[in-house]
Parts: structure tokens; sequence; C-alpha cells
């Protein structure tokens, strides 16, 4: 095997173990190596991840600051906290977390040590209920047809539902404006979906 298929070789194995881990800052990689370091080929881990063997005897050696120790205790309950939430926590309500904590860090560092952890919140799924079409309404004349222009205020008013997900529940909301002055002249909002929701 050629030395450059196999630091390819090398590279995909890596990124399988650890997603981001090539495009990581140095000192992720380092840590990597240092981790690693009884099953890996120190020289040729540093050339695959693309670091210099300087660079990581320097790593070694180098004492941590203030800062860093911070960082370590941090990235501790930041993890904590995304793992008792199953992955559902970005970095603004695990800011929060810690602020019920009375731990103060800027939304911002929380980021970082999360991408340097490699923790990605899982995306919000809703799902919006179906309806039977069997009973739908009776349907209503197109009077626009996708005119939606006007020279009188008041005259053509345009509305729509939309869903508002809650941790109680789902409320409905309907919102009509006026197509003249494009502002909103009513709106409601209940929690089951019922005609009187728009009349």
């Amino acid at each position: 095997m050629t030395t450059r298929k196999f630091r390819v070789e090398k590279r995909i194995e890596y990124t399988k173990k650890v997603p981001g881990l090539l495009e990581a800052k140095e000192q992720v990689r380092f840590q990597y190596i240092k981790d690693n370091q009884d099953s890996l080929n120190i020289k040729k881990a540093c050339k695959t991840l693309g670091v210099s063997r300087v660079g990581y005897c320097k790593y070694l050696n180098h004492k941590p600051s203030k800062r860093d120790l911070e960082n370590e205790a941090l990235k501790e309950v930041i993890k904590e906290s995304f793992d008792k939430n199953k992955g559902r926590y970005g970095s603004i309500r695990i800011g929060k977390v810690l602020e019920q904590r009375r731990i103060h860090v800027n939304r911002k560092r929380i980021s970082r040590l999360m991408r340097e952890m490699n923790l990605c919140p899982k995306g919000t799924r809703y799902n919006y209920k179906k309806y039977n079409q069997k009973n739908r309404g009776e349907e209503r004349p197109n009077l626009l047809n996708q005119m939606f222009v006007t020279d009188t205020k008041n005259k053509i008013w345009v509305g729509d539902i939309t869903y508002v997900p809650t941790r109680k529940g789902t409320l409905y909301l309907a919102v009509f404006i006026d197509m003249f002055s494009r502002k909103v002249v009513v709106w409601s909002i209940v929690s089951r979906m019922k005609n009187t929701l728009v009349y």
C-alpha cells in the first residue's frame, strides 16, 4: 500500500470515529492523538491529521491556563446538560441552564465549546395534525382570483391560519391584514380549530 493511499484511508478512519476531527482546531486534533497515543503511530497520526510533531510535543508540555481549566469544567457541565436533555438543547437553552446554576457564560463561548466536543443539537420536529378531508367545510368562491391589489382601505382583507406549538399544546392563530395598508386589522388565537377562530 502506498503512503498516500494509507494516509487517505487513515483520514477516512479518523473522520468516522470523530466527525469533524479533520476540520477541528489543532488543540482538538492534538488531544485526539494524546487520548489514543497507545494505539497510534504518533508520526503518521500527526501527518494524517495535518499537525506537526513539534507542535504536538509543545502541546504535551503545555501547562493548562486558568482559562483552559475553566473551559474543561464548563465542558463537563455542558455535556451533562446536553445528555440530560437527550441532545435537544443548543447553546441558548444550555446557557439558561447554566444561569440557573449561577454560572454566567457568553453564548458564543458555549457554542465554541460545544463545537469542540462535536455536540450538535437535534432539530425539533413538529407533527401537524391531519384533519379528515372527507368532512371538509363548505367551499367558498375565490373572489379575488389572485388579484391582491386594491385602491381603497378596508375593501379587501386576507387572512391565514398557522399552528403555534407550545409546551401545553397547540394553539391556532388566525391573522387578517388589509391589502391596502398592509397592516393587521384583526387576529385571533384559540386552543381548538373551530369556525369561531375566523368568524
